[in-house]
């Protein structure tokens, strides 16, 4: 967990603290994952006195509004670390599917494509309607705090991926401040997905559920080309849970997903389909799809992915949780030394791109509350027998 948060967090800390900066943060971090993991019987039995954890994470969610409402205008504006036109991004891309045209014809204020998927899109139209397509981070915010709540139904166990996910994290704040969905891209990525394995594992099934929430797992893969490695880590995970055809069965309803929302905008105009030419971009010097980086990048994600899809990386519930994780933060930071490589030296502007690990922070604080939890009900166990 803490090397997690060092590696999402390290552009924005490096920015602004320099390298001793970053190692004093990461040193910080990993002191308190580990006081968290060595002493969380004791964290927990302090929590539960009264309502301590309900109304620190009611404190947390405050705060965060209250840096929103105050530092967002000033952020937007470029005030604070250059301004962000993510939330830009995808305020235009609703005005077009609400027109119906294409949202990869236009560019944002800075002059720059659309890049998020029709998923990222479609799941800000109703926030765009409200008048602020940032208000989207917010509300999956409770979501998730309500979710996570009635999966372990423990307050104290919420609070540690709040104060992990929001609290500690730089990354977190600095994208709430400005707007940016990143963070949020990934908890709408991870709550479907957590009811999906969840629902899947539960006898007897509900094929209902199983199905919507399927085919909401690909419309939230849908918001970002980066997302196309959960289908495979998905269906090696059912594979080794279950067997073949449900597998098969179950990644097709978000594979078929996926593509009735990318194949019809593509096909309008393959050239300006930005998602894919974005991504392109981030890794090489130009958007070309087929150069050197982008091959080499692309090779090492689908070897990490083939490697995860194992059976001995898949013994758990949460395995899926961290293996779609891992993939990510690997990407990535092949993107970063890879494009140092290529420029022969790495600049705070290449670190940057370790932003994107945002996506994973969900991922990640999951396995470690998941974690911490089990600990806990081993403990409780163990008592419960000596007495």
């Amino acid at each position: 967990m803490a090397t997690a948060v060092a590696i999402t967090s390290l552009g924005q800390v490096y920015k602004y603290g320099g390298l001793e900066g970053f190692i004093a943060f990461t040193l910080i971090t990993l002191a308190l994952v580990l006081i968290v993991d060595k002493k969380w019987n004791s964290i927990d039995a302090l929590l539960s006195k009264g309502y301590v954890s309900p109304i620190l994470i009611l404190c947390i969610v405050s705060l965060l509004i209250c840096l929103f409402i105050a530092l967002f205008p000033s952020a937007n504006a470029g005030e604070y670390g250059g301004g962000s036109d993510a939330d830009d991004a995808l305020k235009i891309g609703a005005e077009a599917i609400l027109s119906l045209s294409n949202p990869y014809h236009l560019q944002t204020y800075l002059g720059l494509p659309i890049t998020p998927g029709l998923g990222a899109i479609l799941l800000s139209i109703p926030f765009y309607l409200l008048g602020n397509v940032s208000y989207q981070n917010f509300f999956w915010l409770l979501i998730l705090i309500l979710l996570i709540y009635k999966y372990f139904k423990n307050f104290n166990t919420t609070l540690i991926l709040c104060v992990f996910v929001y609290v500690i994290n730089p990354l977190s704040l600095v994208q709430i401040i400005t707007g940016v969905d990143h963070l949020t891209n990934g908890i709408y990525v991870f709550i479907p997905l957590l009811i999906f394995i969840t629902l899947f594992h539960k006898k007897p099934q509900n094929k209902t559920l199983l199905f919507i929430s399927a085919v909401m797992l690909g419309i939230s893969i849908s918001s970002r080309i980066n997302f196309l490695f959960m289908i495979p880590i998905l269906f090696a995970h059912i594979y080794h849970s279950s067997n073949y055809k449900q597998a098969l069965k179950w990644t097709s309803v978000s594979t078929c997903t996926v593509l009735l929302l990318a194949l019809p905008l593509y096909l309008n105009d393959p050239s300006s389909f930005t998602p894919v030419k974005n991504a392109a971009g981030r890794i090489g010097h130009n958007s070309e799809i087929l150069q050197i980086s982008t091959i080499f990048v692309t090779l090492i994600a689908v070897i990490t992915t083939g490697i995860v899809c194992l059976k001995r990386y898949n013994q758990t519930k949460t395995s899926i949780f961290f293996n779609f994780a891992l993939v990510q933060i690997i990407s990535i930071s092949t993107t970063v030394f890879t494009r140092a490589s290529l420029s022969r030296n790495i600049e705070a502007t290449d670190l940057i791109t370790f932003d994107y690990g945002a996506f994973t922070i969900p991922f990640f604080a999951f396995v470690f509350i998941t974690k911490i939890s089990a600990n806990d009900d081993v403990l409780e166990h163990q008592s419960l027998r000596k007495t």
